[in-house]
């Protein structure tokens, strides 16, 4: 029987010791032209990933076309220009060439939300929430059909094994395409994890570096297919300086994802 974890659930405040965050971040078809494009970026790197994963910048290059940065806006916010409407930032991954979007519920909140799309040329449209499960943790989006991407390619839905090599990409601080390596911890922790509405079964656990911003976002394996989607991470103790994150990253497998999109 799958045991209960629950976690209290609360953005970065630097106020004290919190378990584990959702990785959504707080300010931190229609379309919009953004005047220049994104590239993608590597922060977080401090040599020893590469070791285990030495092409992670053809990676990162290759599912950078199947991302995107998400911004949830305010039901009155026309999402044309401008931030005053935005309430927080997030990841998506694309599933087809019709606009279809997955990301984290904790991102999309629910039916009544728009979502502003940033592609990395710095285009941008309008979707649409149209299936959201906060007990999966998992949101379906639509916008309209946009050009320069390619949908994801999924994994077998054998999750990755313990030691395997993974990178995964989202949007920290408004930014697009941050790009992060990590190493598989736990294939399935096998307890559930649950923070406010929001929570799933089934999580992959990944020593890997993730800020608010990356939820949604896609983790890939060696060979570029999707193994899950970053939904929450472990904060640590923000009142010890300097501060050390603890590095501990938790994803939804594509097992579950697969399903869920059947049903």
């Amino acid at each position: 029987m799958m045991g209960l974890r629950s976690f209290r659930c609360t953005y970065a405040t630097g106020l004290g010791t919190v378990a584990l965050i959702i990785a959504a971040c707080q300010p931190t078809g229609d379309f919009v032209q953004k005047p220049s494009a994104s590239a993608i970026t590597f922060p977080y790197l401090d040599g020893t990933e590469t070791k285990a994963l030495p092409k992670y910048r053809q990676l990162a290059h290759g599912i950078s076309s199947s991302y995107v940065k998400l911004t949830l806006l305010a039901p009155s916010a026309s999402g044309d220009s401008g931030t005053s409407g935005d309430l927080h930032t997030g990841s998506g991954i694309i599933l087809d060439s019709k606009g279809h979007i997955l990301t984290a519920a904790h991102i999309a909140r629910g039916m009544k939300y728009r979502l502003r799309v940033e592609l990395r040329s710095g285009q941008r449209f309008i979707a649409r929430v149209i299936r959201i499960d906060p007990r999966k943790e998992l949101a379906l989006l639509r916008a309209p059909p946009m050009p320069g991407l390619q949908p994801v390619s999924f994994a077998p839905d054998r999750p990755p094994a313990k030691g395997d090599p993974v990178l995964g990409i989202g949007s920290p601080k408004r930014t697009w395409g941050v790009a992060t390596l990590g190493i598989v911890r736990s294939p399935n922790i096998r307890e559930r994890l649950d923070y406010g509405p929001w929570g799933f079964a089934n999580a992959i656990e990944i020593s890997m570096l993730v800020q608010s911003g990356h939820s949604g976002g896609p983790v890939i394996d060696a060979a570029g297919r999707l193994v899950g989607m970053i939904a929450s991470y472990e904060l640590g103790d923000t009142t010890k300086w300097p501060y050390r994150s603890p590095r501990i990253t938790y994803v939804v497998p594509v097992a579950d994802i697969r399903r869920w999109l059947a049903r």
